[in-house]
């Protein structure tokens, strides 16, 4: 039996020793712990653990990051469109608002759409720690702190000639000092 269908068995063992329902249905049996209240829910992942004989804290991960992602639409159809959000709102918020809102955004745009919130929070976060949009973060910085060197320098120095000092070694440096900090 495969580790879903086992993790399946032990949620509908969990719901018939609460409710006394014996449900085949997945969808049902979901729909079913989602109506349940906190105390309905109480000890869910303790009674899951014991019959898989896994900790708690991995019948909680897993149900959350495994299971119940099969009930909601497929995250990858939104990549495109949550990653230039989350590009745009970067230029009026913090990573972590700009984040939020780009998700928020996307559950908006699509009300009918069963999203699942976590499945987009982890694609962002890859993406925010991916090197392409290092690029795309640091490049707003990048040419703002090369315009003020370049004023520094001429105020700096009578004589400063801007084109003694190619762009391009101007950038490397700020690179390599941003990568230091």
């Amino acid at each position: 039996m495969k580790q879903q269908e086992k993790f399946t068995d032990a949620i509908r063992y969990f719901v018939r020793e609460k409710t006394g329902k014996h449900i085949k249905d997945k969808e049902v049996l979901m729909k079913i712990l989602e109506e349940m209240d906190t105390k309905q829910r109480w000890g869910i992942w303790k009674i899951v653990s014991e019959v898989l004989n896994i900790t708690t804290r991995q019948a909680h991960d897993y149900y959350h990051n495994t299971w119940c992602v099969q009930f909601f639409e497929d995250s990858k159809q939104f990549k495109q469109e949550v990653k230039q959000l989350f590009i745009d709102n970067l230029k009026n918020a913090d990573e972590k608002a700009a984040k939020e809102l780009a998700i928020t955004q996307i559950m908006q745009k699509y009300p009918k759409k069963k999203i699942h919130r976590t499945s987009l929070q982890r694609m962002l976060n890859a993406f925010k720690d991916s090197k392409s949009c290092n690029e795309i973060k640091l490049e707003p910085l990048i040419s703002k702190t090369i315009a003020e060197y370049q004023n520094i320098q001429k105020r700096n120095s009578p004589d400063y000639d801007p084109s003694s000092k190619d762009i391009q070694d101007i950038l490397a440096e700020l690179k390599k000092m941003m990568q230091v900090q």
